[in-house]
């Protein structure tokens, strides 16, 4: 956007693993550029020469044209050779927008663009920054939509979806149409429309794993799923606990005492910080590094039918909650 002040480039790389970001980036690069003809193409399907010919076209109707290039990251090496080519013999009238959740800044392809254009680099969160920066995030989107969020409110949502900025919204848009003229989303409201999942069982789920007790994690965590609980939200909420318990051992590691964590977490009361710190200190920060790993592996299997999601849920449980 500060770079558009100056002059529009013709090659935009944007560098991101949070494809809200990238939504949200493109979103600038096209008010940036104003008013054009849009085409759009996919890295996993991409037709080079039929590709390059559109990087090429001149249009006597629209003096500007936004070539826009999804999942960069999936070309070939030939492929982004060609294009690092083309970088620098650019069609003065095509910008063109490339995404990608990595790219190799030592290849000639980030090189030549970062020459010939403007890279936004976004780098990936730590997990406990992740869920701060959304929380932000969430609570500022709120107030561009003319509502408000209680504290409470906005904690209980980021444990029931978690970091996924895309559910989020989704999620508001169900809350907006709940609460109607009222300005501040409560509590009850994400209790009655988001909480899929009981948080005093989610909560007895994570004691029983911190406490190494596997016969009552495995019986809290078959309830819940007999109960109706979506397995991936189940995971979020689960993930959402170790991250802060994670961030609570780093934070103690460092040599910070109970004044440091009770300011990164102000919500939590005398004795829920108690439990907490206890909890921190008996888990240890290796396991919940170990656990939040395990967490992340079972999501992506879940995800892509590597398993019936009752066994791998089971498996997780157990990996959790064994010494």
């Amino acid at each position: 956007q500060s770079a558009g002040i100056q002059h529009l480039a013709p090659v935009y790389l944007l560098i991101s693993k949070n494809s809200r970001d990238i939504t949200d980036a493109v979103g600038l690069v096209k008010q940036v550029v104003g008013g054009v003809d849009i085409l759009s193409f996919s890295g996993e399907t991409l037709k080079l020469n039929s590709f390059l010919d559109e990087l090429q076209t001149i249009s006597a109707f629209s003096p500007k044209r936004l070539v826009i290039l999804k999942n960069a990251d999936k070309l070939k090496k030939t492929t982004l050779q060609t294009l690092s080519e083309y970088f620098s013999k650019t069609n003065p009238q095509v910008h063109l927008i490339l995404t990608a959740s990595a790219v190799d800044k030592r290849t000639s392809f980030y090189k030549t663009a970062e020459l010939s254009g403007v890279i936004l680099d976004i780098p990936e969160e730590k997990p406990w920054m992740r869920e701060k920066t959304v929380q932000r995030w969430l609570r500022e989107k709120v107030y561009q939509d003319g509502k408000q969020v209680e504290p409470r409110a906005c904690e209980l949502l980021m444990q029931q979806i978690g970091t996924d900025q895309d559910l989020l919204v989704q999620e508001l848009n169900k809350l907006y149409c709940y609460i109607g003229e009222r300005p501040i989303i409560t509590y009850e409201d994400v209790c009655a429309i988001s909480s899929n999942v009981n948080v005093d069982d989610i909560w007895k789920l994570g004691e029983a794993i911190f406490h190494f007790n596997v016969s009552v994690a495995l019986e809290v965590f078959k309830a819940l799923l007999d109960d109706g609980a979506p397995f991936l939200t189940l995971l979020r909420q689960l993930r959402s606990q170790f991250q802060s318990s994670f961030q609570i051992c780093t934070i103690l590691a460092c040599g910070k005492g109970r004044d440091e964590v009770s300011k990164q977490f102000p919500y939590l009361t005398p004795h829920l910080l108690n439990k907490k710190l206890q909890v921190a200190q008996g888990y240890g920060i290796a396991r919940f590094k170990e656990g939040l790993l395990t967490i992340d592996d079972t999501e992506y299997k879940a995800k892509n039918s590597l398993g019936e999601e009752a066994f791998l849920g089971e498996m997780l449980i157990v990996k959790l909650s064994t010494k």
